[in-house]
This record gives structure tokens, C-alpha cells and sequence, in this order.
């Protein structure tokens, strides 16, 4: 799902499922919003979680998030 806030200002949203037959089912979902600083520079901020229904190694969580505030220029 993709989305204008403002004129400079985007919201994004990923959902992605991996399925698997031995109940080891990974979901992934991905959300953003990025807008543009000043010329070629732009901030994002994502925040993404991961769900594994059976994790491979015991001491894993089945959920695991992450936070990323981003920098970026634009060549």
C-alpha cells in the first residue's frame, strides 16, 4: 500500500508471507514513511517485523522488529 501525507511526505506498507510445508512460515511486514529534506536529500523512518512460526535456532524470537531512521541523497 503506497500513499501520499503531504506533496513531499509518502507512506508505505509490505506485506510478504513465505510458506512453507514443514509449518516453518515466515510473515514480514515492512511500513515507511519518507519526505524530502532539501534538494536531493530525503528522510525515511521504517519500521519492519518479522514473525517466524518456528524459529530455527532455539533462542530466536519469533518476533523480531526493527527501527531504521535513513539519510538518503539522491544522484
Amino acid at each position: 500500500m503506497n500513499g501520499h501525507l503531504t506533496r513531499h511526505a509518502t507512506f508505505r506498507e509490505k506485506v510478504t508471507a513465505l510458506l512453507s510445508t514443514a509449518n516453518n512460515n515466515t510473515y514480514e511486514s515492512v511500513t515507511s514513511v519518507q519526505t524530502r529534506l532539501y534538494g536531493p536529500l530525503s528522510l525515511q523512518m521504517s519500521y519492519t517485523a518479522t514473525y517466524n512460526e518456528l524459529p530455527v535456532i532455539s533462542y530466536y524470537k519469533k518476533l523480531n522488529p526493527i527501527t531504521a531512521v535513513d539519510l538518503m541523497y539522491k544522484f
